[in-house]
């Protein structure tokens, strides 16, 4: 791994080379200087907020920690236009460490953020947790990709599970299809009020046909942290029997690696950006079935069936872990009700199906109940509902 900080505290990058791509596959010198520097300004400012005995390891994560940033060509030259992400790896007990340092390091990057003209994220961690925690996408992509600030590779020594993408369980494509399916509703939502902007919902439905490639990658077992290898692999899958739209996904999922490497402005016009939109919405729907069908063992047929399907979706989490999360999030008003049992999660794999890809009317009692329980809320339209539906989703996701 390339090490930008591995020696003393906040030392400048040693042998950063104006002309080596570090971050991104072919970003100007300029731009590969410019990410040097915001991460020369993290340490700078995570040296007044958290002291130097409670720092394990800083990283760069996210595509440009992966060496993929996207590179948004302008006329003036490159620019940034990922997000960045930082993690910072504290010991003691990360909770505790959120509520410590959290607001400090969300105020630290909203000031970086301005002048990186990016947003600049920070994830508290733990070595023990990310040591001990079971495999996901999330920690699969982060131990595979990765820039060090502060730290060093041998951190990493007993994380091997971690760097196996056989050990991602299915429901990691799930949870992917279900955060960029939410994409696709606010892009509903937002077409439904005449407020959508043109690159929003570009950048939107590109992460989309980004991940109903990648979920199928997941569900052979065959992902990987580099979006180029991860298109490479999906063009390799055969013909699937009981998935005939694999040329399809294959198609799209060409169109989001392109866009994730070079991102570009909007250039559709309103009638085809709706005719994409429809065209990825039904394809994604296909693809929620297909992958929750193959994980819970069960034949869904129809988004309403599927979301009001009484099985638990998530079988293998622990109830009482469930309990103290509902509690936390939803408030002790919970605590009695058989669903604060459920992952909560579960609520918004039983609500973004029917608000995405079924017919909402106040007149049918029967789902608007189901909805406003699911929900919890007193809403009655679309429009509420779907506010509802992200308030929750910003909460649980």
């Amino acid at each position: 791994m390339d090490t930008l900080m591995s020696k003393p505290l906040y030392a400048e990058p040693e042998g950063a080379s104006s002309v080596s791509h570090c971050f991104t596959r072919d970003g100007s010198p300029q731009m590969e200087d410019q990410i040097r520097q915001i991460c020369q300004w993290v340490m700078e400012g995570l040296r007044k907020i958290v002291p130097l005995r409670k720092l394990q390891a800083v990283l760069l994560g996210g595509g440009y920690g992966r060496g993929e940033g996207g590179v948004f060509h302008d006329k003036d030259g490159d620019i940034l236009y990922n997000d960045l992400e930082f993690y910072v790896f504290l010991s003691g007990v990360t909770l505790v460490n959120e509520k410590q340092y959290g607001r400090a390091l969300h105020q630290l990057g909203d000031e970086l953020g301005k002048r990186a003209g990016v947003d600049v994220d920070f994830k508290i961690l733990s070595l023990a947790k990310f040591r001990r925690s079971e495999a996901s996408m999330f920690y699969y992509d982060l131990a595979v990709g990765h820039k060090w600030l502060y730290g060093q590779e041998d951190l990493f020594k007993t994380c091997e599970h971690h760097r196996n993408a056989g050990n991602i369980p299915l429901s990691e494509g799930t949870r992917l299809l279900m955060n960029r399916c939410t994409g696709l509703l606010l892009i509903k939502d937002r077409l439904r009020s005449g407020t959508l902007m043109p690159d929003f919902a570009t950048r939107n439905l590109a992460k989309l046909q980004l991940a109903l490639g990648d979920v199928i990658l997941t569900a052979y077992g065959r992902y990987h942290s580099s979006c180029l290898e991860r298109g490479e692999r999906l063009k390799q899958l055969q013909a699937l029997p009981d998935f005939p739209f694999l040329e399809m996904v294959q198609r799209h999922h060409a169109v989001g690696v392109e866009f994730k490497l070079h991102p570009t402005r909007s250039h559709f016009s309103e009638k085809e950006m709706i005719e994409l939109f429809n065209e990825l919405s039904n394809l994604a729907l296909k693809v929620w079935l297909w992958v929750e069908t193959r994980r819970l063992g069960h034949p869904f047929i129809s988004a309403r069936e599927y979301a009001m399907h009484p099985g638990n979706k998530f079988p293998t989490t622990k109830w009482y872990r469930n309990w103290v999360v509902n509690m936390v999030r939803f408030g002790p008003e919970t605590a009695m009700r058989e669903e604060s049992l459920r992952y909560p999660r579960e609520r918004l794999f039983n609500t973004l199906p029917i608000l995405l890809w079924e017919s909402i009317s106040e007149h049918d009692l029967k789902l608007m109940d189901y909805l406003q329980e699911q929900l919890m809320t007193n809403a009655n339209t679309p429009e509420g509902l779907v506010e509802a539906y992200t308030n929750m989703w910003e909460q649980v996701r």
